[in-house]
This record gives C-alpha cells, sequence and structure tokens, in this order.
C-alpha cells in the first residue's frame, strides 16, 4: 500500500525499535489515520514529536568567565530577557561551552531558552553581560556524523566507511590532497541523493559540512517545525 508520503528519516532507536519519521502534519495524518484503520493498529505507535526549546550561542568571551556567573549577567543587565524570565529560573539554561578556534582566551556559550526568553532575545542586536556586548544567534541542533558526512546521525553509531567531507574520497578530510582546493569540494550526501534519485538536481559543488547543502537546508527546516517558538 502506497501512501504518498514524505519520509525524513529511518532510524533505530536504543530498545531495538525502528522509528520513521514523516516531513510535514498532513503526511503524520495520513499515517495516523492509515496506521488506526489497519489491524497492526495495536503494535504501532503513531505520536507528535515533542516539541524542542531553541537555542543561542553566544560568543567570544573570555574563557576566565563561569558560564553561570555570565548567564546572571545577562539576567541582570538586559532588561527584554529579565522581564521574559521572570520566575521560571529554567526559561534560560547553560547548555554547554565550546572552544573559540585559535584562542586560548576566548570561548563561546550555548544557552537554551523558553520561547519567550527566545522572542526577548531577538529584540536586541546585542546582549550584555559583565557590562560588556556581545554578539549571539540562534544555533540548530543538525545531527551530522564526523566519520562518514551522513546526516541524522553520529559517529558513535556510525557503520560507514570513513567519508572525507570535502571531496567525497574514501579517507579523512584532514589528511584529503585537496582540501585548499575549493573547486574539488564534492558533496558525498548530495551525490548519493541524486544517485538514488535521478529526477533529481542537486549541486554537489560544496562540501558536505557546508551550510548551502541543500540537504542540510531541507534538514535545518524540518529542524525548525520541532522547535517551540511560542507560535
Amino acid at each position: 500500500m502506497s501512501l504518498g508520503i514524505g519520509v525524513t528519516a529511518i532510524r533505530t532507536t536504543i530498545n531495538g525499535d525502528m522509528s520513521v519519521i514523516v516531513s510535514s502534519a498532513s503526511d503524520f495524518n495520513i499515517v495516523k489515520n492509515s496506521i488506526s484503520a489497519s489491524a497492526i493498529s495495536s503494535k504501532i505507535e503513531v505520536s507528535l514529536p515533542i516539541k524542542l526549546r531553541p537555542r543561542f550561542i553566544v560568543f567570544n568571551i573570555d574563557s576566565s568567565i563561569n558560564p553561570n556567573t555570565f548567564r546572571t549577567g545577562l539576567t541582570s543587565q538586559n532588561a527584554d530577557i529579565r522581564s521574559a524570565i521572570g520566575s521560571a529560573d529554567t526559561s534560560l539554561k547553560f547548555v554547554r561551552e565550546i572552544s573559540k578556534r585559535g584562542s586560548d582566551t576566548h570561548k563561546h556559550i550555548i544557552f537554551e531558552t523558553s520561547p519567550a526568553v527566545f522572542n526577548a532575545f531577538h529584540k536586541n542586536k546585542r546582549v550584555f553581560s559583565d557590562h560588556s556586548s556581545y554578539r549571539f544567534e540562534e544555533t540548530l541542533r543538525v545531527r551530522q556524523c564526523f566519520k562518514c558526512g551522513k546526516l541524522s546521525q553520529i559517529a558513535e553509531n556510525c557503520r560507514s566507511s570513513i567519508t572525507c567531507s570535502h571531496c567525497s574520497g574514501s579517507h579523512d578530510q584532514k589528511d584529503c590532497p585537496d582540501k585548499s582546493k575549493p573547486d574539488s569540494a564534492n558533496c558525498s550526501n548530495c551525490s548519493v541523493y541524486n544517485q538514488r534519485n535521478p529526477k533529481s538536481t542537486h549541486a554537489v559543488n560544496h562540501t558536505s559540512y557546508s551550510p548551502q547543502c541543500p540537504l542540510c537546508i531541507r534538514q535545518i527546516s524540518f529542524l525548525r517545525q520541532r522547535l517551540d517558538y511560542g507560535c
């Protein structure tokens, strides 16, 4: 039986079950109604994904500053953010630190927010903490394997062979002889997608980690549908 739906991903859960993710609410309703009317309805669970909270990354923070101290500064020195948090202490949650590339003195910090705090952030071009001004932007958690470059998976569970994120060769990107040549870029994900979908015309002249990758852009679009922006 063909349902004519779009499938975003098929994953194996920790328990060994299979998880199928469809691409839209209308596709979800088609699947739900079809399974409800079938003999296997008692064996399959159909549910909407839990909405995730959005995240921000704040850039170029002195490495000596404690994340909780920086968070306190955000709440006390930014009126919009302070008002949005109110008494809900979990509305602005520290997630993790990221070392700034090429610097031993500065880092970036990621925070998870409630929809109200997310909207408060967006009212400002910069935020303040410890009487300094900081640049920030939304950060999206796109899963991508560092070993083979595939989307929707991580290296820890990868069973594929090493694939260069630059040229699609069978070597690590750091060992790629052509990594300094932009014209040699070849996205392994778009190449495989085009092979499996003859009507597809995705450009492949980019790396598999490129923000211009059509499949990565699509993945970000799917992720945004799962985020709770309070709309």
